[in-house]
């Protein structure tokens, strides 16, 4: 198993304990090959790696200056179990979730694909069959499987993309319902990378977000942990190539340990301070995520019905 499970939780907290000792790690993020040499320590065999910091901040200029090829490909994380719904919707995964006649991830396939992507990725995992009807009515979509989806966080399912990813993508939680123009304020923001952001909603398990500027400076759930709270993070993002670089770099050298890292919390915090991630923020925006019974409530009585009161919404 070449990324053995620790006994630790994962958390970003306890990898920052070890990031200075032996979490430090770098990697031609061109090819993503480990750049490692072995040596004898203690009486064992570790692995001394560059510092993934000094790659980041050595490999990629700041600001982020080039201009982004063309956004073509949008990638829908797809592959959990969805815990915290099973006690509602146990058969099928929590993507499939019927609002109206339609399955809430299917209506942001076709939203996506009304905003003129052309390939969108779907990493599936719990009960990864049940996807492919959408599959074949749609000849854009393609899978990907993540093996671990039972024990990896949802960085894992996107590096199991990683052999598709070279240029800009969208990146979309499957567990959305949103207004069109979310994705047409994303497309049209100026800077490669951004972050969705929108005012508060109150709809508990929030995501909150820093901003510096014009910056995302930190994501937490935990109010505390932030100087300021500029928005709620939506959950889905334009990811330049330089910043997919330097999130690859950061977990890999993380996957060493656990596999249980997630892509906003933890990994994009990590290269953050190395990269940038501009602030698309849209205050009056419309929309749901879908955890827990009590947002499956609010999305269905609450904002499911103004978007379709709104033509240009869905």
């Amino acid at each position: 198993d070449r990324f053995p499970l620790s006994k630790s939780s994962g958390t970003s907290t306890g990898f920052d304990k070890l990031s200075q000792r032996r979490v430090r790690a770098g990697f031609d993020t061109l090819s993503q090959r480990p750049l490692a040499e072995r040596v004898e320590a203690n009486g064992r065999d570790e692995e001394r790696y560059h510092v993934w910091q000094s790659t980041i901040c050595n490999g990629i200029r700041r600001p982020e200056v080039q201009q982004p090829a063309p956004l073509t490909t949008a990638v829908i994380l797809a592959a959990g179990t969805g815990s915290r719904l099973q006690s509602l919707w146990a058969t099928a995964p929590k993507g499939l979730l019927p609002l109206g006649d339609t399955p809430i991830i299917e209506r942001s396939i076709t939203q996506v694909l009304a905003h003129g992507i052309e390939r969108i990725i779907l990493v599936v995992g719990y009960q990864a069959a049940q996807y492919a009807p959408l599959a074949r009515r749609y000849p854009a979509l393609s899978t990907v499987y993540n093996p671990h989806y039972a024990n990896s966080g949802s960085m894992y399912s996107l590096v199991c993309a990683r052999h598709l990813l070279a240029d800009t993508f969208l990146l979309l939680e499957s567990d959305l319902i949103y207004e069109d123009r979310a994705l047409a304020a994303l497309l049209e923001y100026p800077a490669p990378a951004a972050l969705l952001v929108s005012g508060t909603t109150n709809a508990g398990d929030e995501v909150f977000v820093e901003v510096a500027g014009d910056q995302v400076r930190r994501i937490s759930k935990v109010r505390s942990a932030l100087d300021s709270i500029g928005g709620e993070m939506v959950g889905i993002t334009k990811v330049s190539a330089v910043l997919w670089q330097a999130m690859c770099a950061y977990a890999d050298a993380y996957f060493a340990q656990s596999r249980q890292l997630e892509y906003c919390s933890g990994c994009l915090n990590a290269v953050i301070p190395h990269t940038t991630l501009g602030c698309c923020k849209l205050d009056d925006l419309i929309w749901a995520e879908i955890d827990d019974a009590a947002q499956w409530q609010r999305a269905r009585e609450v904002v499911f019905p103004i978007l379709t009161r709104r033509p240009d919404s869905l």
